[in-house]
């Protein structure tokens, strides 16, 4: 910031300076930006306002100092019939940095991180109606898409992916995972199922994607109690003590598990106490699979000690009692 000051500073350019000092203020700071806009806009002063009326100069402000306004005043796509291409201020740069400038520009000091999601997929939608590909916006796409010229749709190679590929078509480019993971802190509503993706971590999901996806899946459900999958059961439905709670995928409303009260937790399942989602024992189980195709058996069995459904916890058990003996 102190850099970009002083090089406004050196090119003559004090008052914009100054602006650059108080970057990232309060609406009223943004209003008065916007209002200097809107006065150059009316007197023709803005970039390409005059080259219509035969004038040979392009606007007496210059476009690069048009944009640096613009993005003081937390305007990233051009505004208006007098907005150019040209002014589009996230094109040419990745989608992390273009998320950067949707939160700390283009949103208010009160905002939330929702809000700058929000403003960054209005201005992915605006930029897919632009046909020129120099003024793109860059989609969240993972990084093994980006080093491709070509985007074909991604393979689907196994059945192992299952329920995870139902949620997403398969035309479409999976999201970067981080921007899935600020997709699941912007909206409280979003599950796992619609969240997490092998195809975001690798071309075929099957490298480590689905291991990438479980790690997620047991920091995010099992240890913070933060989110979880869609089909997840009411926990202690079957009991008869305490009616389940109000739930948002798998969870009660102050985001901790509700558990059974019966007194005596030995006759109460895993199933009652935490509920059961096929799509956790799904994954579960591709994961341990792709181990033991590795030939990591123990790492393989201590996975399975994950699935849910009592029948296979129980097997899954035995198996690593098995192993750790040989």
């Amino acid at each position: 910031m102190s850099e970009a000051c002083a090089a406004a500073a050196d090119g003559g350019y004090l008052k914009l300076s100054t602006l650059i000092s108080q970057a990232g203020g309060d609406s009223l700071y943004k209003n008065d930006i916007i209002a200097q806009l809107d006065i150059w806009k009316n007197e023709k002063l803005a970039p390409g306002s005059r080259s219509g009326l035969g004038h040979p100069q392009n606007g007496l402000v210059g476009r690069s100092v048009w944009k640096v306004y613009n993005l003081l005043g937390g305007l990233l796509t051009p505004e208006g019939q007098e907005g150019k291409n040209e002014d589009i201020l996230g094109a040419g740069l990745d989608w992390k940095r273009t998320f950067g400038l949707c939160l700390w520009y283009a949103t208010g000091v009160d905002s939330s991180v929702a809000d700058a999601v929000s403003v960054y997929e209005r201005i992915l939608s605006q930029s897919s109606q632009n046909p020129s590909p120099s003024n793109q916006i860059a989609q969240p796409i993972p990084k093994w898409a980006m080093s491709k010229k070509s985007l074909p749709p991604p393979p689907i190679v196994s059945s192992r992916l299952g329920l995870f590929i139902s949620s997403f078509s398969k035309d479409q480019t999976p999201d970067d995972p981080l921007f899935a993971l600020i997709k699941l802190c912007a909206d409280p509503t979003l599950s796992l199922s619609k969240a997490l993706n092998p195809l975001s971590f690798a071309p075929s999901g099957l490298d480590w994607g689905i291991g990438m996806c479980w790690h997620l899946y047991i920091i995010l459900s099992r240890i913070m109690r933060v989110r979880d999958f869609a089909d997840r059961s009411h926990p202690g439905a079957k009991s008869k003590d305490k009616p389940p709670g109000n739930f948002m995928n798998g969870f009660v409303g102050n985001g901790r598990r509700e558990l059974s009260s019966s007194s005596n937790s030995s006759d109460v399942s895993r199933d009652d106490e935490e509920g059961h989602s096929p799509t956790a024992d799904l994954l579960t189980s591709s994961y341990a699979f792709e181990l033991e195709s590795w030939g990591m058996i123990q790492e393989a069995v201590f996975v399975l000690l994950h699935l849910e459904g009592s029948v296979g916890y129980v097997s899954s058990q035995s198996i690593m009692n098995v192993s750790l003996y040989y």
